[in-house]
């Protein structure tokens, strides 16, 4: 199926980021938490693996249940009550109780790191200085990404952060709902309205099924979709300024 692109706004008024991947580094930070928690939980679960194959399961069970999420098939908590212990079932070394530890030493801890996707505070400068408003527009729990982005000194440059868990249905990214809600909390107009994320389901699929034009930040440039407004570096997104 090839996705109909949406014609690029005449005048940008208002710019909708997702955070995770796209401006707070999630791969990096998860990585940095999770290299500190790591001699602690290898010790509870006589774990005899090292790091790395610790944190490959950690990413394949992490990455397969956000698509389910994106997909509307699972819910918040049912990724926080997985994540973990399914990584630790495919490492051999179940433990359901110590997998839901995990989570919560994760959740408590990843937001103590706040390395920045290269080019981050580049070009929120250059938007901002351009008088448009800048919004994030998340997949993430409510409470973690107001968290990330206070920590990170990303606050200062955004009018709006909405996070799904705000929709009173609590649906996400890629329905047209989601952006419908994001965009009539801050007054915004599609027209006048892009999207700018590094997920093609969630952020791409859904801003330009919604009708609102977007940028697919692809930094590991391994994508095969055929379409026009793909980055490989957050800073070309100044291009189309």
């Amino acid at each position: 199926m090839i996705l109909r692109e949406n014609a690029w706004p005449k005048e940008v008024r208002d710019v909708y980021f997702d955070l995770d991947n796209t401006l707070w580094d999630h791969r990096k930070n998860a990585k940095l938490c999770l290299q500190d928690l790591f001699p602690e939980y290898k010790r509870k679960l006589h774990y005899s693996g090292d790091f790395d194959t610790f944190y490959l399961a950690y990413e394949r069970s992490n990455d397969f249940l956000w698509d389910e999420i994106a997909k509307g098939a699972i819910n918040k908590e049912s990724l926080r009550n997985r994540r973990f212990p399914e990584a630790l079932d495919a490492l051999e070394v179940p433990n359901y109780k110590i997998g839901i530890e995990l989570e919560q030493a994760f959740l408590d801890n990843i937001i103590q790191y706040n390395e920045l996707i290269e080019g981050s505070l580049d070009v929120l400068n250059f938007l901002s200085q351009k008088k448009l408003k800048l919004h994030i527009l998340s997949n993430g729990f409510v409470e973690v990404t107001s968290r990330k982005v206070e920590n990170s000194a990303l606050s200062p440059y955004f009018a709006s952060i909405t996070s799904a868990d705000e929709h009173p249905k609590n649906i996400r990214k890629p329905h047209p709902e989601i952006f419908e809600f994001a965009l009539k909390k801050t007054g915004a107009n599609k027209q006048h309205s892009i999207m700018v994320g590094d997920d093609w389901l969630a952020d791409i699929v859904g801003s330009e099924d919604f009708g609102m034009a977007s940028v697919f930040l692809d930094i590991p440039n391994a994508s095969n979709k055929n379409f026009s407004r793909t980055i490989t570096r957050l800073l070309d997104l100044l291009l189309y300024f």
